[in-house]
């Protein structure tokens, strides 16, 4: 794993996965943010939570993209405005081929968690505390540390 710096990252990520609205993303990542990470396996994690957080809102609304830096840990956090996740479905989200979309296959957050977990992370989906719609959240080593 390289150190990625995350601001430059998240910016080719909105773009990527939303061309039409990438001013409508919130971007919140103090400058020199960096983790421990597989650069394009990380881009492909981001890319599907971020579409995953726009597909879940209404339009008009606007997922905000995070980060939080705690020793040697850094946390990356999607959050969206939409309906929340189910209690049925929460326990079940990270299941192979389990999905809540008409479309979906029910990988992404399957491969997501297997590559985060590789990358030494983990990845986590709640919904918001006293707010609606859903966050994603991943932890990474930092990219500061040795």
């Amino acid at each position: 794993n390289n150190r990625v710096e995350l601001a430059p990252l998240l910016e080719e990520v909105i773009v990527f996965s939303n061309p039409d609205h990438s001013d409508g993303v919130e971007l919140n990542i103090p400058p020199g943010t960096s983790v421990k990470a597989d650069r394009e396996k990380l881009f492909r994690v981001i890319v599907n939570g971020l579409r995953n957080a726009i597909d879940a809102m209404g339009e008009g609304d606007s997922p905000r993209i995070s980060s939080y830096e705690h020793g040697r840990w850094v946390d990356i956090f999607i959050e969206d405005t939409g309906e929340g996740i189910s209690e049925k479905d929460i326990d079940r989200l990270f299941t192979p081929f389990y999905t809540t979309k008409t479309e979906g296959t029910g990988l992404g957050l399957a491969y997501a968690k297997k590559v985060v977990e590789g990358m030494g992370g983990t990845i986590k989906l709640a919904n918001r505390q006293g707010r609606n719609g859903a966050v994603l959240t991943i932890q990474l080593p930092n990219g500061r540390n040795k």
